[in-house]
């Protein structure tokens, strides 16, 4: 019991850093209603994309990093994607990015904790090793790194 509880704490400080619970709205992902977060996908390397429902080329930006994420999972990698609108978006412009595609998206709350907790901008990129460590913060309007 006792190493259950240190393998716990442990797991809780490596991701609390960068860790969040925000519901998935994405009706083809099957996380969809549930509240998905880095922790959850421990042993996966995670993708974190910061954007907006109704911009176009934040909506570009997550369609590459969509294919993108597809082709990883193709070739056997532990990769998910997560996209993460701001709180001022409308749901109701989701389909942008839940087309075609079935990673959870969600959207941060109205006072936009998760994007303030991280110190992301529109179109920010980050990506989390298999230990939830981050490897890359970029924003990505120019495109993919």
């Amino acid at each position: 019991m006792l190493r259950k509880i240190q393998c716990f704490f442990a797991f809780s400080i490596l991701f609390s850093q960068y860790n969040y619970s925000l519901e998935d709205i994405n009706p083809s992902s099957a996380f969809l209603g549930q509240q998905v977060g880095p922790s959850i996908f421990e042993g996966y390397v995670t993708l974190h994309y910061f954007g907006y429902f109704t911009w176009g080329t934040c909506t570009n930006r997550f369609g590459q990093l969509n294919n993108l994420y597809e082709n990883l999972k193709s070739q056997g990698y532990n990769v998910e994607l997560v996209g993460i609108s701001n709180g001022s978006a409308s749901s109701s412009s989701s389909g942008n990015w839940t087309s075609n595609n079935d990673s959870p998206v969600c959207v941060d709350s109205s006072d936009e904790e998760v994007w303030t907790a991280w110190g992301a901008s529109q179109r920010d990129l980050f990506v989390l090793d298999l230990d939830g460590n981050l490897v890359l913060q970029q924003n990505i309007t120019s495109g993919l790194p």
